[in-house]
């Protein structure tokens, strides 16, 4: 920023002597600091610049091409490097200015300074480095705008070249710039440093993306704002040592096809932190190497259309990444949250999901191809699907080895279509663990775990009980007048086994030769003998409804059904209230 009037041209190394001049305005007067030498500077005033700053600069613009002012000044510095400077004020591009090595161009700020073009008589404002070297250019502080008010591709800055290998550059830096109805284009960049940040791009209805960094080695891609673009928002393909972090994209993909973020065919990517407000949100396709995305808010714009994340191979062959980890995100309003396709050893952990039209979380191999292995899907908190149609639900697995499905909170939002994780086909997914994941909200109890499950470790999934799982129901029999029911509904929703039941009479009765009965049967106000009769409520101790010779009434495991039928296990007091006894009991099922 400018301040006080005074015009910063370029920076002075450490002990540069700094002149002081002292000039009036108003009843106040200013001193204006800059160095004694300048000779790697040079100073370019548009043709609406104040008086100060057309007073101090080496050129002052006419307004009509100001490109040939600003690239005398490229020209002049390129000897031995420098800044070239550009006042507040408005310049006219009539041809693309093209930087030098080792010249950096600064304005004053967006919305300070302001290079205008025209797409249909310059390409871009800012580029034509298309082959060759280009190294140590950093590019600011303006506003840059294509005037032509034709949708079409156009480039504020483009550099690098539009084929893998096309140019050679390195050290190269965008930042502050505001792009209105163009984009940013940097490519072939080589280590140490791409960087693009802080940046403002909006409005540009025509084009491929907004802003672009592909084949480049080591970019870093931060706190960008892009705003309104026909297509894709930010695209890095084919690059190397991605961090894309802190970018805020909204009204991307508006023709409803591309993503916010694309890194498809590059290597070791970490995308984190990011608002996307579009149709689709994150893309990396035929990528190797490590994925990470992390941290990112993600909101599509319709429950019928869209995905979230999605990593996947296109085809066999192509590359595929050595470790997935999409993580802490958060997906709403899309048809589907995460995807990954033919690809291997992926940890999808702690997202949250919700309002989706099909699928929280989707796994699945095309028929033929080598199965992806080592899935891990935990700790996903997915719900609120109340548009899915039938057969989605929150997971959806499909010719797939070696899932891990654990300790996710899965709510279909009691939609009839819903199923809480189904698997394509009874040879699916084996090897497979589905452990402790809390299963709700679907139309039918038997959906929720949907599919052949018999290669498959499943086990304390909350809502559902596997074939052959035991497990104990616990509670206490606490109303005790007579005819107390106590009764107890199957909280499986699917039919169980009772194997036995215990019963442990800590304090007795105190008078009154009160009976307990224990049973199942259709009736939560009747009195059932299925598992006890006549324990005796005076007397102090445990009752096993299999290893007593005296009371036990069970001999077999006894169906306990869900909805209809013999659903209520009673604990039924009876010939006297039981009055002062305090009991407990613990049920023991399996699953069938």
């Amino acid at each position: 920023m400018v301040a006080f009037n005074t015009l910063l041209i370029g920076h002075p190394e450490p002990g540069t002597r700094l002149e002081h001049d002292k000039y009036s305005s108003g009843s106040a007067t200013h001193t204006l600091l800059y160095p004694f030498v300048r000779s790697v500077g040079y100073v370019v005033a548009a043709s609406d610049a104040s008086n100060l700053d057309k007073a101090q600069a080496d050129v002052v613009c006419d307004g009509v091409q100001d490109d040939v002012d600003i690239q005398a000044g490229i020209d002049y510095v390129a000897d031995y490097g420098g800044t070239v400077l550009l006042t507040a004020g408005t310049f006219y591009v009539a041809s693309t200015i093209v930087p030098a090595d080792k010249v950096s161009i600064y304005g004053q700020g967006m919305g300070v300074t302001v290079l205008s073009f025209d797409h249909s008589v310059s390409d871009d404002a800012i580029g034509d480095v298309t082959s060759g070297t280009l190294s140590d250019v950093t590019i600011g502080r303006m506003t840059i705008i294509d005037t032509l008010g034709t949708p079409v591709q156009s480039w504020g800055v483009a550099l690098g070249g539009w084929t893998d290998g096309a140019a050679t550059l390195s050290n190269i830096e965008f930042y502050e710039i505001e792009c209105e109805e163009c984009g940013l284009w940097l490519a072939n960049v080589t280590s140490p440093r791409c960087i693009i940040r802080n940046c403002y791009i909006h409005d540009l209805t025509a084009g491929d993306r907004a802003l672009g960094t592909p084949w480049c080695d080591d970019a870093i891609i931060k706190e960008n704002q892009i705003d309104t673009v026909a297509q894709m928002g930010i695209g890095c393909q084919g690059s190397t040592g991605l961090i894309i972090m802190g970018n805020t994209i909204t009204g991307s993909g508006v023709d409803g096809t591309y993503y916010g973020i694309d890194t498809s065919s590059s290597t070791l990517v970490n995308i984190v932190g990011n608002y996307v407000y579009a149709p689709f949100g994150i893309l990396s396709e035929d990528s190797t190497g490590l994925i990470s995305v992390t941290g990112n808010i993600l909101r599509g714009e319709a429950t019928s259309a869209g995905t979230g994340i999605q990593v996947w191979r296109t085809a066999t062959g192509k590359d595929q990444a050595s470790r997935i980890i999409i993580s802490n995100n958060n997906i709403s309003e899309i048809k589907a949250g995460v995807v990954v396709l033919d690809e291997a050893d992926a940890t999808i952990t702690a997202n949250k999901i919700h309002s989706i039209g099909q699928y929280g979380v989707r796994i699945a191999t095309t028929s033929g191809w080598t199965a992806p292995r080592y899935i891990q899907i935990a700790h996903n908190d997915i719900y609120d699907c109340p548009s899915v149609t039938a057969y989605g639900g929150p997971v959806y697995v499909s010719n797939t080895d070696y899932v891990d499905i654990l300790y996710n909170n899965l709510d279909g939002n009691s939609n009839t279509n819903a199923r809480g994780i189904q698997f394509a086909s009874t040879t699916t997914a084996p090897n497979t663990r589905i452990i402790g994941n809390a299963l709700k909200g679907v139309s039918a109890k038997a959906n929720l775990m949907y599919g052949d499950t018999a290669d498959m470790y499943v086990r304390d999934n909350q809502g559902f009980i596997a074939a052959g799982e035991i497990r104990t129901i616990n509670g206490s029999i606490s109303t005790l007048t007579e005819n107390a029911y106590n009764s107890v509904d199957n909280p499986f929703g699917q039919d169980v086994l009772v194997l036995d039941e215990t019963i442990y009479i800590s304090t007795k009765a105190t008078s009154g030769a009160p009976r307990l009965d224990c049973g199942i049967g259709s009736s939560a106000t009747t009195d059932y003998t299925t598992v006890f009769d006549d324990i005796t409520c005076e007397t102090v101790g445990p009752y096993h409804s299999t290893n007593t010779t005296t009371i036990g009434k069970q001999t077999s495991p006894i169906l306990w059904q869900t909805g209809t039928g013999n659903r209520y296990f009673n604990h039924s007091i009876k010939a006297a209230a039981a009055t002062g006894m305090v009991a407990s009991y613990s049920i023991r099922v399996m699953g069938i």
